[in-house]
């Protein structure tokens, strides 16, 4: 079970064939050692059992999970391109002159500064929500949740409103915008699922398996949700708008400009989903969690809370002591001694940065596609839909042929538990030499089949977190997992407070300094950097192709905490 757990976990992306292979590599290099099951084990087999009886639709499962993954990405992912031509519009009208006319640099300085503050405060705000989420153990995972989806409704009711204004609000839009940040926004909601994926599931051998579906099925709604927004969209212009055959150039865009109908319509239908779903958490969704694990969560924190009272001395010693425990899981990133210490911070810190540096380029690549190539509300929905099913397919086709059949089959390279590998180093290098040559292609752009190619090609190899979070969490004993995740979510929050910042604030300079593709040359730096990175990491660790395992001996605890749970049946409900 300690082998099966291992390589589940090291692979959370892969799909079923890729880690029973993995599995199977590790049953022939060592022996097998049975160990004790795992006590929150039986006691999600007890909760599967006792809701056997309960009606599909409102039993805890993986159809609920994925459900309410599609049907938040298929609602964002729809209406992603009209969203944004209507804030062009806004800005456009906010910005012009006495003669009437706007600027489309004037309109891009509008919205890059409106999307940094915009992902700054969401950023403080969320990692607010985000350090709280361990008490998801004590008091369960659907209450933040069902705050999650809410604060993110409510957030594009508000936007909604102010949509109808003639101008660009911008404090009221930043205001609203923030609001989903309240109950941890989006990226809460992710980690919400992905845990629950781990409540669910019987074994740490099906978690992988498991994890891919998830992956699968939000980029599913990624892939659907433009394309359909794209038909509907076609279908309200000719219900709705007058002109119909007028086409409509956004970086032409020299003169007010209204909202038109049919684009309303499209962020009213992603309104009435997201309402949907919210009566779907609160009334439908079940908790995840079983009675036991919370009883046995709930006893721990008395006990810490307890020890931890008794150490502060006073007001100041106390804010000290709870700023300091906010930031204690970092101190999972300081694991090891020697070597280990300092892979696992190296890798780690390329992850991190790589992760805050993507979500950057995510706010660049929409406002540069519409000044640059005149992208309009169907463009956008074409560009998220090949870079979301490229994705799926890099995921679940190209990263276990290449591991699998290409480093392990036929190249006979290794794959070790307990350290990086070559395996690991190669795919990870790959991928960030044609993210080079993807920002290589980007900056000598010319046409809309130039970005459309260029996105596709960067997608189908987008496995560096994937297989770097793989190779990092080689260094960790499984029962120090929980604690890595926790350590690398708070630093990359920390680090979001000032990365897309910045990176906003450089592509603004780079416009008013008439260089709007300097940005892609700085990325394709820091691609670089993170290769060199690697490379140093294969020379601290003496990683060489004929390197052989390193054996560890890890022995597995059970402790009992049933004695916490009332017998009686209110304690199963």
């Amino acid at each position: 079970m300690e082998t099966n757990t291992a390589a589940s976990e090291l692979n959370p992306l892969l799909d079923t064939e890729v880690v029973d292979e993995y599995t199977e590599a590790i049953h022939d290099s060592e022996d097998s050692v049975e160990t004790d099951e795992d006590e929150e084990l039986t006691w999600i087999r007890e909760h599967v059992e006792l809701h056997k009886q309960t009606c599909w639709l409102t039993r805890p499962s993986m159809f609920q999970l994925c459900f309410l993954l599609v049907g938040i990405t298929l609602a964002m992912s729809m209406s992603e391109g009209t969203r944004r031509i209507v804030l062009v519009k806004l800005a456009c009208n906010s910005s012009l002159d006495s003669k009437g006319f706007c600027s489309p640099v004037n309109t891009q300085l509008i919205l890059s500064t409106f999307d940094q503050y915009a992902l700054l405060g969401s950023t403080i705000l969320s990692f607010v929500a985000i350090s709280q989420f361990g008490l998801s153990d004590l008091y369960g995972r659907k209450p933040f949740l069902v705050a999650g989806v809410l604060s993110f409704t409510v957030s594009n009711c508000l936007l909604f409103y102010f949509y109808h204004y003639d101008t660009f609000q911008f404090g009221w839009l930043l205001a609203s915008t923030i609001v989903s940040a309240l109950g941890g926004g989006y990226m809460l909601i992710g980690t919400i699922v992905n845990t629950c994926v781990v409540d669910l599931n019987l074994k740490p051998s099906q978690r992988a398996n498991a994890l891919a579906r998830v992956s699968a099925f939000t980029n599913a709604g990624q892939f659907l949700g433009p394309i359909l927004g794209t038909q509907l969209s076609a279908w309200a212009k000719a219900a709705y708008d007058a002109n119909t055959g007028k086409k409509f150039h956004i970086a032409g865009v020299t003169q007010s400009s209204k909202v038109l109908q049919s684009e309303l319509f499209i962020l009213k239908l992603e309104l009435v989903i997201e309402i949907a779903l919210c009566l779907f958490v609160v009334f439908v969704f079940s908790e995840t969690r079983t009675p036991k694990a919370l009883a046995r969560s709930r006893a721990n924190s008395v006990t810490t809370r307890s020890s931890s009272e008794s150490n502060q001395g006073g007001n100041d010693i106390g804010i000290v002591y709870r700023l300091g425990t906010m930031l204690s899981p970092l101190k999972a990133l300081l694991h090891g001694t020697g070597k280990v210490k300092v892979m696992v911070i190296s890798l780690t810190l390329v992850i991190v940065f790589d992760q805050v540096l993507m979500i950057g380029f995510g706010q660049v690549i929409l406002n540069w596609v519409v000044f640059k190539f005149d992208f309009e509300a169907t463009d956008i929905s074409y560009l998220l839909s090949i870079f979301s099913i490229s994705r799926v397919v890099s995921l679940l086709v190209l990263l276990p042929f290449f591991q699998t059949t290409v480093l392990k089959g036929w190249l006979k390279f290794r794959v070790l538990k307990s350290r990086l590998d070559m395996v690991d180093l190669i795919l990870i290098v790959m991928a960030l030499v044609v993210d080079i040559g993807v920002f290589g292609l980007l900056y000598v752009a010319r046409s809309k089949a130039n970005v459309y190619a260029s996105l596709s090609l960067w997608s189908s190899a987008s496995w560096t977190v994937p297989v770097l979070i793989a190779a990092v969490l080689k260094y960790f004993p499984t029962s120090k997992v929980g604690e890595f995740y926790s350590a690398q979510a708070l630093l990359q929050n920390i680090l979001m407070v000032v990365g897309p910042l910045a990176i906003m604030g450089i592509y603004k300079w780079s416009l008013t300094n008439e260089w709007d593709s300097f940005i892609f040359l700085l990325y394709g730096g820091f691609m670089a950097m993170f290769i060199a990175v690697m490379l140093t990491c294969k020379v601290v660790s003496g990683l060489k192709s004929s390197t052989e395992e390193e054996r560890v001996v890890r022995r597995a605890t059970s402790v009992n905490f049933a004695s916490v749970v009332p017998e009686d049946d209110d304690a199963r409900v």
